[in-house]
């Protein structure tokens, strides 16, 4: 029924969590977005911790704030649609003054919201996911590239001219095939 929970009121395994750390659902006006993100919470509850549970509140509640603000016609989550989606993430990446991370950390917080909620066949939520892959940016992999005949001969000409111990370790990058972490 309270629209703050404290982590003391909870059975918490890790002592370290600050027993005044809080999930705040209390800037939710709508009653049914507010009871729906609270079983989402008690869901999550039951199989993570407080700490992360009450990150993913943060990036959802956000969502339904805007929602309210930009969309007060919208009473059900239900009634949501792509378009609605695009122009959130939208004000995403123009507005909100995020990182790129915390963008990406924001959606897949909200996907995991809408899979949880079309799992538990929540009242009154999108029976399909609303949220693709794409909506997301991933670090794109880099391809190696090794060094060349003539750049690997150049290196080897310096190794004398370095202090013994980055030579010795340069060697053995270059033997060895290692990466400099695993050689310090």
């Amino acid at each position: 029924e309270n629209d703050i929970w404290y982590a003391n009121d909870f059975q918490i395994l890790d002592e370290h969590i600050d027993s005044n750390r809080k999930i705040d659902f209390s800037k939710i006006k709508n009653k049914e977005f507010k009871n729906t993100l609270k079983k989402f919470c008690e869901n999550r509850l039951q199989y993570i911790n407080f700490v992360t549970t009450s990150a993913y509140i943060i990036h959802i509640s956000n969502f339904l704030i805007w929602l309210e603000d930009n969309f007060p016609s919208i009473t059900h989550l239900n009634e949501l649609n792509r378009d609605i989606m695009e122009d959130y993430f939208v004000w995403l990446r123009t507005k909100s003054g995020y990182s790129q991370k915390l963008i990406n950390k924001s959606i897949l917080e909200l996907k995991k919201f809408f899979e949880i909620g079309i799992l538990l066949e929540f009242d009154n939520f999108p029976s399909n996911g609303l949220i693709i892959s794409t909506d997301y940016a991933f670090k794109s992999q880099k391809e190696a590239n090794p060094f060349i005949d003539s750049e690997l001969q150049s290196i080897i000409k310096i190794i004398p001219k370095m202090p013994k111990l980055y030579g010795k370790m340069l060697y053995c990058l270059m033997t060895l095939g290692c990466r400099i972490s695993e050689i310090v």
